[in-house]
């Protein structure tokens, strides 16, 4: 049998090992998306990630806050490929990745978000096209959309499971 403290241990391992995995997967997208074929630079970047990943990610505590990370840089990445090649389908996993993400961590509405929203509206002073402005305005109304879904969950979570996000978890030790 594995102790408590092992069992953590090891989930904390297995939520990093998929995170690394995640941003070298999404990392390789980027890529893509954009027609980058020397990925020296993005290996040589991993590398450096995995030798630091113990003071960057968090290893004492099995939690979700890397994926949440990952999440985030989904979502940036699915914003920059639909702005490539705008579709249905991908705003609809922007809604849903907006969605899940905000609801797992809000401050994502600040660090993904916002940059999103600063970067359309960077693109649009410069290109000044209607097209830029219609991409927008869809990709800002697919995030409002994702913040709803966000809400809608809190309020789930909160009316039916009996969760909390705002009162401190009680202590069951001493």
């Amino acid at each position: 049998s594995i102790s408590p403290m092992n069992r953590i241990l090891l989930l904390a391992a297995i939520f990093n090992i998929v995170t690394f995995v995640l941003i070298f997967l999404i990392s390789e997208k980027f890529l893509k998306l954009y027609s980058v074929k020397d990925r020296t630079w993005l290996y040589i970047g991993l590398l450096w990630l995995a030798t630091i990943s113990g003071g960057v990610y968090w290893l004492d505590t099995a939690n979700s806050r890397n994926l949440e990370v990952v999440g985030g840089l989904l979502l940036i990445y699915l914003a920059l490929k639909y702005i490539k090649n705008r579709g249905r389908p991908i705003l609809a996993l922007i809604c849903i990745t907006s969605g899940l993400v905000f609801f797992a961590d809000s401050l994502m509405l600040y660090v993904c978000a916002l940059g999103i929203i600063i970067y359309l509206l960077g693109r649009l002073i410069m290109m000044r096209t209607k097209k830029e402005a219609e991409t927008g305005a869809t990709l800002i109304f697919a995030l409002l959309v994702g913040y709803l879904i966000a809400h809608s969950l809190f309020f789930i979570a909160n009316k039916y499971l009996a969760v909390s996000f705002i009162n401190a978890p009680r202590s069951e030790i001493g």
